[in-house]
């Protein structure tokens, strides 16, 4: 009995050390995840600021087209109608 020891000893020394082992690397995938995440969400922040900008650089130009199509429905617009 003795001898069975060592050998079962040194069986659960190695099932402890990959269970080390694969805990070590559940963490640095939870890591590296957390790091995706993050830029990700940085990306996706930043796209959300450039839809912002853009819509009211949108909005500008259409009202500003729109008051010029306006303008040119008013009497005397210079097509001579009247």
């Amino acid at each position: 009995m003795s001898e069975a020891t060592p050998d079962r000893l040194d069986r659960i020394e190695r099932i402890l050390e990959s269970a080390i082992a694969n805990q070590v690397s559940l963490q640095e995938t939870v890591r590296q995840n957390s790091e995706e995440i993050h830029s990700l969400t940085d990306i996706l922040m930043h796209s959300i600021q450039n839809a912002e900008t853009d819509r009211e650089v949108f909005q500008a130009e259409i009202r500003r087209i729109w008051e010029y199509l306006l303008g040119q429905q008013q009497p005397g617009n210079g097509r001579g109608e009247g």
